[in-house]
C-alpha cells in the first residue's frame, strides 16, 4: 500500500460544515493504493461536528494527518493559501471534504505527471457526481458539462479554461512551485478554481486522464458551476476580477478577454446592479475599443443615463 511516489504529494481537505461526508472523504484517501506524503485538513469555522470527526480520524489513522480549525471563518482562497504554504512537496490535490477519490487515483495521476515534461502544471481527471442524499447522478462530469474535445482541453488550455468551469477542482493535481510562483489563490475571489486555471494555463500546460477518479458532491449550498450563468452580482464581480487577472497574461488573447469583460459588465448592467464602481473597468477597455460610445459607457461614466428597467417601464405606461 505504500509506495516513494507518495512522498511526493500532499492531500489538503477543506472544511466547512460538511459532518455529513468528511468521514467518507477522508476514509478514500486512507484506502489509496498510494499513500500521500502528508494530508492537512482545514476546517474553516464549521459549526457541526466536521472538526472532532476530522481529529477522531487523525489520531486513530496511521496516515501523517494534521488538523487545523479555524477561529474565524477566512474564506475558501485564505484556507488554501494558508495550506499551501504548509506544502513542502512536488505536488499537490485539494478535495473538499463532501467529496471524495477512488483508491488509485494519486497513483495513477503521480505515475502520468512523472512521465511529462516540466512545462505540465496539472493533471486532471474525470469525475462521478453525487447528490447530498449520497445518490449517484447518471451523467459524468464530462457528460453533463459538455466538455470540449480533448485536443482543447490538455496542452495550452488558457482560452478553454476562460469559458466555463469545465475542470472538476477535487480532480486536479498541482505542481506545488507553480502555484506557488503566481502567488498562490485570491482571497478577492470566492471560488478558488477557474482563477488559478488561468493563471497556470498562461504559462503551463495541462494534462487529463479522461476516467472519474473522484466523485464531485453537488449540493444545493455548493457554488457548483452556475457563474456563468448566474446574474448574482458577487458571481459577476468574481468573474470580472477571474478576466481582469488575465489580461495580459497572453496578449495575443486579450481582445478576447476585453470582449468578455464587457459582455460581463453588460449582464451586470441589465441585472439592475449600480455601475458607477466598474467605471474603471469601463475607463480600461475604452481605449482598446469602441465602448466610449456605447450608453453602457455612458452610465458607468455617471452622466445619468437611465436603467434599462426604467426605460422599459416608461415603455410600458399608457399614453395619453
Amino acid at each position: 500500500m505504500t509506495n516513494h511516489l507518495g512522498d511526493l504529494v500532499t492531500i489538503i481537505v477543506v472544511s466547512y460544515n460538511h459532518e455529513r461526508y468528511i468521514s467518507q472523504c477522508l476514509e478514500s484517501i486512507e484506502k489509496q493504493t498510494l499513500r500521500p506524503s502528508r494530508v492537512i485538513i482545514l476546517d474553516d469555522r464549521s459549526s457541526d461536528s466536521s472538526v472532532q470527526i476530522a481529529e477522531r480520524f487523525a489520531d486513530a489513522s496511521d496516515l501523517n494527518a494534521t488538523v487545523i480549525p479555524h477561529r474565524f471563518n477566512v474564506g475558501l482562497c485564505r484556507t488554501l493559501n494558508e495550506a499551501l504554504d504548509m506544502v513542502d512537496t512536488k505536488y499537490y490535490a485539494y478535495i473538499s471534504a463532501d467529496d471524495y477519490m477512488m483508491p488509485t487515483r494519486l497513483e495513477r495521476q503521480l505515475k502520468l505527471f512523472e512521465t511529462l515534461p516540466d512545462d505540465y502544471a496539472v493533471v486532471y481527471s474525470d469525475a462521478w457526481r453525487e447528490n447530498g442524499d449520497m445518490e449517484r447522478l447518471p451523467a459524468r462530469f464530462s457528460e453533463f458539462y459538455r466538455w470540449k474535445p480533448r485536443a482543447e482541453r490538455v496542452g495550452d488550455v488558457f482560452l478553454t479554461v476562460l469559458e466555463s468551469a469545465w475542470i472538476p477542482a477535487p480532480s486536479a493535481m498541482v505542481r506545488t512551485d507553480y502555484v506557488k510562483r503566481i502567488g498562490g489563490y485570491d482571497p478577492q475571489i470566492f471560488f478558488e478554481d477557474l482563477d488559478m486555471w488561468a493563471r497556470l494555463g498562461a504559462r503551463w500546460k495541462f494534462e487529463s486522464i479522461d476516467e472519474p477518479l473522484v466523485v464531485f458532491r453537488e449540493l444545493e449550498s455548493s457554488l457548483g458551476h452556475q457563474e456563468f450563468e448566474s446574474e448574482n452580482p458577487r458571481f459577476l464581480d468574481a468573474l470580472t476580477r477571474v478576466l481582469l487577472n488575465a489580461e495580459g497574461l497572453r496578449p495575443e488573447h486579450d481582445a478576447r478577454i476585453r470582449a468578455r469583460l464587457w459582455e460581463l459588465l453588460m449582464r451586470s448592467w441589465k441585472a439592475g446592479m449600480p455601475m458607477r464602481g466598474r467605471a474603471a473597468v469601463a475607463k480600461r477597455l475604452a481605449p482598446h475599443t469602441g465602448y466610449r460610445t456605447s450608453p453602457l459607457y455612458a452610465a458607468m461614466m455617471g452622466v445619468g443615463l437611465p436603467h434599462p428597467s426604467r426605460i422599459i417601464n416608461r415603455l410600458r405606461k399608457p399614453r395619453g
